[in-house]
């Protein structure tokens, strides 16, 4: 490597298939009919089945989204001290 050259960049990662995150959707999708079964077998009462499935279904997509965003975030951070200050600043 030269002086004046650039160090090779990380490459950014795109997943190439979306399996993981449909699997995911699936999972949270097959909660509500679970817990309907299970309240209707007597194995949970209906007041902790609904509570679970309440924050199960709420809180399971932000937390979700929040964990998306501090990657993304972490991604361009990564990408922002490749390029030139010209280009791009990480704020510190």
């Amino acid at each position: 490597m030269t002086p004046n050259s650039l160090p090779e960049p990380a490459p950014i990662l795109v997943p190439a298939s979306a399996l993981a995150d449909q699997l995911w959707t699936a999972l949270r999708q097959l909660i509500p009919p679970l817990v309907g079964f299970a309240v209707g077998r007597h194995w949970l009462a209906n007041d902790t089945a609904t509570l679970a499935a309440a924050l199960a279904t709420v809180l399971w997509p932000i937390v979700e989204e929040q964990r998306r965003t501090l990657r993304h975030n972490r991604s361009l951070v990564r990408l922002a001290d490749l390029v030139p200050d010209s280009v791009a600043v990480v704020v510190r």
